[in-house]
């Protein structure tokens, strides 16, 4: 005959299903990890299996607070592959989440700089740019816009770091363009 498993506690999930607890694991976020079986289920070979990690509403608010970074949940006291099955009970696919995420601040990646959107959003400016791209796709100017007397001054007489963030190009570009002011080529440049 084999063992039989010691219940300790009963609890229930986030779905209001109640589940027999076999054992508590601590966490360092303030609450324990429940384990154990559906209630009233046959446990062990030829029944449900195996203890399994309860998602308590503890540990699914917790799983939602990390909904956008589910690396910052590997010290949890299970395995990754039971993170996964938890995140997709709550319907968390992280793919699907970073683009809702950015596709809910498009104003904002539309209209500010990169560095402002970094800023404001706890992003890196490249990662920003590779959305902006993306999402809103290059943005064109008017043809011959830097023969501006204003955006030309600032070619012709800003340092080439200083004019390439002011104008937000390239440095390269900054000393192309320049080259087509000071030699009065209209040529294609922009």
């Amino acid at each position: 005959m084999g063992r039989v498993a010691v219940i300790i506690d009963q609890e229930y999930d986030v779905f209001g299903d109640r589940w027999d607890v076999r054992e508590y694991r601590d966490t360092r976020y303030g609450f324990p990890v429940a384990l154990g079986w559906p209630h009233g289920q046959p446990r062990g070979a030829g029944g449900i299996g195996a203890p399994r990690v309860i998602l308590t509403r503890p540990l699914a608010r917790f799983l939602e607070e990390h909904r956008q970074k589910p690396g910052k949940l590997r010290d949890l006291p299970f395995s990754r592959t039971t993170l996964k099955r938890l995140r997709k009970l709550l319907g968390h696919h992280w793919y699907r989440d970073r683009a809702q995420w950015w596709e809910e601040r498009i104003e904002d990646l539309s209209t500010l700089t990169l560095e402002e959107f970094a800023r404001k959003h706890g992003v890196s400016p490249g990662a920003a740019e590779d959305a902006r791209l993306k999402l809103c796709g290059r943005k064109l100017r008017p043809a011959y816009w830097w023969r501006e007397p204003d955006v030309s001054q600032i070619i012709l007489t800003a340092p080439t770091a200083v004019a390439a963030e002011r104008l937000d190009i390239s440095p390269g570009s900054v000393r192309r363009l320049r080259w087509l002011l000071k030699s009065g080529d209209v040529g294609s440049g922009g």
